[in-house]
């Protein structure tokens, strides 16, 4: 009986936190709290991954490296890979885009 609780803890938890990172126009406070089990108002490692997100993820967003994830660092990491998304969009420069031309002569 109590295996089917946590099964049935972790299923709820991990619809919750599915529903908060993927609302794109939720703010991070709001995600944070939504998996913030113990509301102490930031996240632990325990309680990011048992939402089935993975310790890297949690990892990245975890910028003081205290253990917690706080809406600040949520912000930072959204905005980041916002940026990044962005960055996508833009041609990459190459060798083959540099100037050919030679340098002038001055002898």
């Amino acid at each position: 009986m109590m295996n089917i609780r946590k099964v049935l803890v972790v299923s709820t938890l991990a619809a919750l936190s599915g529903l908060a990172f993927a609302g794109g126009d939720k703010s991070a406070a709001d995600k944070i709290k939504a998996l913030d089990t113990d509301a102490d108002g930031q996240v632990s490692a325990t309680e990011y991954t048992a939402t089935g997100k993975t310790q890297a993820d949690f990892s990245a967003i975890d910028a003081n490296k205290d253990g917690f994830a706080s809406s600040a660092e949520l912000d930072a990491h959204m905005a980041m890979k916002k940026d990044d998304t962005h960055q996508m969009d833009k041609p990459v420069k190459t060798d083959a885009d540099a100037s050919t031309s030679t340098p002038p002569n001055d002898g």
